[in-house]
């Protein structure tokens, strides 16, 4: 059977995050629904290496940080995987 893809939604950063200059990345997050609008919002896990594993714990968000130069501060729009439903 043919796996779905993961849901995607639109998040707004809580935390400034720096992108790489050449390439999209890829930052683990959690991200909660803001009453009383309904907003998501993403908080970045502190740890964000490859072999980083520990980093999952708690997270329920792949954010998608694209390409740039210039650090994107808080309440930025980016999309997301959502690893479970909100």
């Amino acid at each position: 059977p043919e796996l779905s893809p993961l849901p995607r939604a639109r998040v707004r950063l809580t935390d400034p995050v720096r992108p790489d200059s050449k390439r999209l990345h890829i930052t683990r997050a959690q991200v909660v629904r803001c009453a009383p609008d309904g907003s998501l919002w993403a908080t970045p896990a502190s740890t964000q290496g490859s072999g980083m594993l520990r980093s999952m714990i708690g997270v329920n968000a792949l954010v998608e940080v694209p390409p740039g130069t210039a650090t994107l501060p808080p309440g930025t729009e980016v999309g997301a995987h959502l690893l479970s439903l909100l």
